[in-house]
This record gives C-alpha cells, structure tokens and sequence, in this order.
C-alpha cells in the first residue's frame, strides 16, 4: 500500500489529536508511570491544542497516510536551539511518530524525507532533534538519517525527568553531499588497513584522506610558503573540511587556526582527528556558513580557502566575510577550481553530484570579485597542469582498487566516476585551477 505525505491543516485536527496521544501511548505506555503519561497527554494533545499548532506559522505539521488513513505525523518547529546544536539556521524535528503497525515499512522514512524538504524550503542550514536515550530503535534511525549526537536535554513526562540525547544534521544539497555519519569509523578502519594506529595517528598518516582538495599535501604545503604563514599566525580557514590543512599550518607553521565547516560530520570528525594528533589547542572547529562565520571580525591575520568555494553562490558575499574577518593588512590565500572556457562540466564532480549545487565562477570573475570586495592582488597563479598531472596519477595508482586511506572515504561509492570526470573535465579546459595571495585594503 503506497504511503503519502502531505502538509496538515486546521480541518485535520481531530485525526491528528487522536494519531498523536496514539502513538505517544504506544511509544512510552510501557516504561512511564501511568499518572506521569496522563498528565502528559492532557497538557500535550487534544484537538483545541493541535488546531493551535497547524495555525502556527512556525510549527508546520507533516502527514503520512496510507489509503486515506492517518499512519504517522512529523512537525518542524521554529526557535531558538540548545547551545550544543551548533550549525547555522536551526529548525527543531520536534515530533515524529508512526503507529506501531506501520514500524519498518517506509512510513518513517516518508515522513523524514518530506520533513527534510520542508526544512530546505524554510531556508534552514540544520535540522535537530531530541530524542529519548533508552530509545535505542529512534536512535538508529535517525543515525542512518544522517543525524549526529550533539549533547542531552531533559524531556518532562508529568513529574518524570527523561534524559534525551539532542542530534542534528545539515540540511541543504551542499550538506547532503558532503554528510557521513560513519566517516569516523571509515577512518580508524583505514588506518588499521594501512598498518597505523587509529588512536595516534601522525599528520602524514591522515594526508591521503585529509587533505581533500587536488595534489594534497603538496598544495598545501604550496599556498602555505605563498602566503607566508608564520608562528602566531591567526588563521580562518573557510570550508575546511576535517581540517587536513588547519592541522598542517599549526604543525608545520605554527599558526592558530579556526576551521568553520557548513558540515556538522567533518567538524565533529575535524575535532577527533585534531586531539588524536594532540593539536586541539592550536585547531578549533566551528559548524556554520561561509559567508557569514560566526567568528570576531577582523580577527584573523589570514583567511584561506582550498576548494571551498565551488559550492557557494554568492561569492560577492564569501569576499566580503572574508574582508570582514580580516585585520587591516590581512591576507586571504586561494587554492580554487574555477570554471574554464569549455562549458559544461560533466558531473559528477567531487564537490557536486549534480549542477545544482556546483558555482563555478571564471578566472577573470573570481578575479574581479575579490577585488571588489576591497583586495588587492598580491599573486596569481595557474596550477592546472599540475593538477591534471595529479589526478592522472590518482586513476592510475587505484587502478587495482582504492587504497587503504583515500578520498575514498570522503565520496563513497560514487568516487571512481568523480573523479574520472574531474580528469576528463581538465583535459577539456571544462575547468581551471587557481592559487592566489591577496591583501586587504582599508
């Protein structure tokens, strides 16, 4: 029986007041205090009480059914997050609940695909939840949803103080894209496979996989004598990932460096891999937008990006944060794919499954865009001969299968053909690749 969702309104409020005290029945009966889930149920449901809710503008109510019938319900809620949930733009999951007949069988699914694109059109950046913690069957889902645990909150049922486990995940195709609930586990496994010890890894052993732009730690070693990084260094790194390149110019340079990811899974991941290699007081990772970080303007003496900036639209925006980020003086040091004279590219790409979320920009309009954002140009380099030279000998080396540690676990599955058309788009001129110093003026 095929399972559809659709957004509530004022006219369902009985059957969704009668779903809801159902499924909180079914869900908690059997482990709370008859009195507590009473008193629960009579301050939570009831239809005067759901009509309120479906004529929120900020809660928006979600409903599974199947022939007709009510199965399931999810509601999205505006407000302010728990400290914990760090990601930009959060929108609260605050129920989701499926009658125990239709346990396993896609409704839940249903309903968090719907509640993903509902948060996607509100214009949210995270999605949270919380979730009680002896709810081991919830947990998973949401795991397998791509949510990550973030911290605790007390959940009041009557006089009964539940602790719940608070998760979130990114919402957006950018987010999407780059989501790996089980990177870190994908990362010990790979360092066990290569013969390393996962809880003590050295920098050069994380480089096949950390480093996650084109020729590697070569690149960075690169843009880093380019841009003069020095001991002291206050560095902002936009878009940096699990913080390859943050930990390499606090090891190899000295500086103080602050990561600031749109993806929740590669900060948390950033973190772990910084304290292993014993780093954390010289690496912080932030969860939020590149074009608006949440950090202390003019702070940074250098801002840097390595192939961050293909997935943002907006690049007037981007420039401006990052002139804004800077001290007078300060410098901003690129290592960027750009969009070269053959259009289109062929996808996928390793930064896009699809067009919609690639925002390559030429040289000369890149170009242009940093200086309007008030930068002068201080070094202009075209490394993509090099770069192809590099891919190349990536297709060749995993011809006989992925290697132990490799940006293969970043892409997943999908990596072979990523960058087999990354290859192909650079022998076509379809893409050009950039490194570049500039200076802040005024």
């Amino acid at each position: 029986m095929p399972i559809t969702t659709r957004r509530a309104t004022d006219a369902d409020a009985a059957p969704v007041a009668a779903l809801a005290e159902r499924t909180f029945r079914e869900a908690y009966a059997a482990v709370t205090a008859p009195a507590d889930l009473e008193r629960h149920i009579a301050g939570s449901f009831g239809e005067a009480r759901q009509r309120a809710e479906l004529t929120d503008p900020a809660i928006t109510l979600l409903l599974a059914e199947a022939d007709g019938r009510p199965i399931g319900y999810a509601q999205l809620r505006e407000g302010t997050a728990p400290q914990c949930v760090q990601g930009p733009r959060p929108l609260q999951l605050w129920r989701c609940y499926v009658t125990e007949a239709w346990h396993g069988r896609g409704a839940a699914q249903a309903l968090m695909d719907a509640g993903q694109a509902e948060a996607e059109a509100r214009g949210a950046g995270t999605l949270w939840l919380s979730v009680w913690e002896r709810n081991a069957r919830a947990r998973a889902f949401y795991r397998k949803s791509g949510f990550q645990d973030v911290g605790e909150a007390i959940f009041q049922v009557g006089e009964d103080r539940q602790r719940d486990r608070v998760m979130a995940r990114p919402v957006g195709g950018v987010a999407r894209h780059y989501a790996r609930a089980d990177l870190l586990d994908l990362i010990e496994r790979g360092l066990r496979a290569a013969g390393k010890d996962p809880l003590h890894p050295a920098l050069e052993d994380l480089a096949p996989l950390d480093q996650f732009h084109t020729r590697g730690l070569e690149a960075t070693l690169e843009l880093a004598a380019l841009a003069r990084v020095g001991a002291g260094d206050r560095v902002l790194d936009l878009g940096g990932g699990i913080g390859g390149a943050a930990r390499v110019l606090a090891a190899r340079c000295g500086a103080d460096v602050t990561v600031v990811d749109l993806t929740p899974d590669y900060c948390a991941v950033g973190e772990d891999l910084t304290a292993r290699i014993g780093l954390s007081a010289r690496v912080r990772f932030v969860a939020g937008d590149a074009t608006d970080p949440p950090a202390d303007p003019a702070g940074f003496d250098l801002v840097w990006t390595q192939h961050s900036t293909m997935n943002i639209a907006d690049k007037a925006r981007l420039f401006a944060a990052a002139h804004r980020m800077l001290r007078p003086g300060g410098r901003l040091a690129l290592h960027e794919i750009m969009a070269g004279p053959a259009q289109p590219i062929h996808f996928p790409v390793p930064w896009a499954s699809a067009p919609a979320i690639s925002h390559l920009r030429p040289p000369d309009a890149m170009r242009a865009a940093v200086r309007a954002a008030g930068f002068r140009e201080l070094e202009w380099r075209d490394v993509t001969p090099q770069t192809v030279e590099w891919v190349q000998g990536r297709l060749g080396a995993a011809a006989g299968g992925p290697p132990a540690l490799g940006l293969h676990l970043l892409l997943g599955e999908g990596f072979r053909t990523a960058i087999e058309n990354l290859d192909r788009n650079l022998r076509e001129d379809r893409l050009r690749v950039v490194e570049a110093l500039f200076e802040r003026v005024g």
